[in-house]
């Protein structure tokens, strides 16, 4: 309801029963995140490319994208760059990669890492037997 100060300025009267709602406790609001994060890693489990339709709090939640590359690499290419810049996540991906494509979204650092070429290698040769010399 709308009133008039001594100085006739308007203002927003509110009833002096009227109390402010708590915030919602800490543990209320992270129920709906591990549940989001559950879907999440169950869905990526199945299919590693379904992380390109995950939020991007999940695609940035090492688990999820562990579990995503696991399943296939290229799910690689939807995890957020700090993870795409994560050696373990990026051995993860490019080494059940047979393609030798999820060494491509790796940050650029890691592409030339020793380590992650010579897992990309290996899968590779995993992939297509006739390569190996």
């Amino acid at each position: 309801m709308k009133e008039l100060n001594q100085s006739g300025h308007s203002f927003i009267a509110t009833s002096p029963r009227q109390t402010p709602t708590a915030p919602p406790s800490p543990s209320s609001r992270a129920a709906p995140l591990v549940q989001g994060f559950s879907v999440a890693i169950a869905s990526v489990t199945d299919d590693g490319l379904q992380l390109k339709h995950c939020s991007a709090a999940a695609r940035d939640t090492l688990e999820v994208v562990l579990a995503a590359v696991r399943e296939n690499g290229m799910a690689l290419a939807w995890a957020s760059p700090a993870l795409q810049d994560d050696m373990d996540v990026v051995i993860a991906a490019v080494g059940c990669d047979e393609t030798g494509d999820a060494i491509d979204f790796a940050s650029g650092r890691l592409q030339t890492n020793e380590d992650v070429m010579e897992t990309a290698i290996e899968s590779l040769l995993r992939g297509d037997p006739t390569l190996e010399t």
